[in-house]
């Protein structure tokens, strides 16, 4: 369901950013692999191919849950890019990202990642992932010591048993983890995102309904 006579107000403030983070040089590629998988990645590169002798490093960062890149990376693009050649993809299902292979797990995304960076010849990167993207970057590492030259990981919980959400979901009054990963109506976001912030600022349910829409 779209806002107010059909506009979408989230999809609006996306094509600014979208617009702002080509002006500062970033480009839009969808890259193809052979696995059936379609990754969106958003690309700032700096290097020349005569001035090699201190080429930038370059930076993959790995957005969390509910994020794409886009949204994930936002207010750290102008700062890193200052000092790094970015790349800022999608996870599979997130934003433009999409497979027809039937994996699920994030290690097939790490793998993903790997065969992207491949097709645009990257042969060395600074891998950060945040959240949910920090158990991609965590089996990027693993898998690939050659290509990831340094590794951050944060607000991932890598050392998780399979109690570690049980105080979280009896304090939001859920069984299931996904009930605060997915939320299905308005209500249900609202509780997630009082929860999720020390002070969530007020906003119309039309916004709720929005993001719902775009995001999730």
């Amino acid at each position: 369901m779209r806002g107010l006579f059909g506009f979408s107000i989230i999809e609006f403030v996306r094509k600014r950013k979208r617009a702002q983070w080509i002006s500062l040089g970033l480009r839009s590629k969808q890259i193809q692999l052979n696995n059936g998988t379609s990754l969106h990645c958003w690309v700032l590169q700096k290097n020349e191919p005569d001035s090699l002798e201190n080429p930038r490093p370059s930076l993959l960062l790995v957005h969390g849950f509910g994020a794409d890149g886009l949204t994930g990376w936002d207010t750290q693009i102008c700062a890193l890019g200052k000092h790094f050649d970015l790349l800022i993809p999608d996870l599979i299902f997130f934003g433009d990202s999409t497979t027809t292979s039937s994996e699920r797990t994030e290690i097939f995304q790490a793998e993903c990642l790997k065969s992207m960076l491949d097709t645009l010849g990257v042969e060395s990167v600074i891998v950060v992932g945040h959240s949910y993207g920090g158990f991609v970057a965590f089996w990027m590492a693993h898998k690939y010591p050659n290509v990831v030259r340094r590794l951050v990981i944060v607000s991932s919980g890598i050392c998780m048993t399979p109690s570690t959400n049980d105080p979280l979901l009896e304090e939001f009054g859920s069984s299931d983890i996904e009930d605060l990963l997915l939320p299905k109506n308005v209500g249900d976001f609202k509780r997630v995102a009082n929860f999720s912030f020390y002070k969530m600022p007020w906003l119309p349910s039309f916004i709720y309904k929005d993001l719902l829409q775009v995001h999730i």
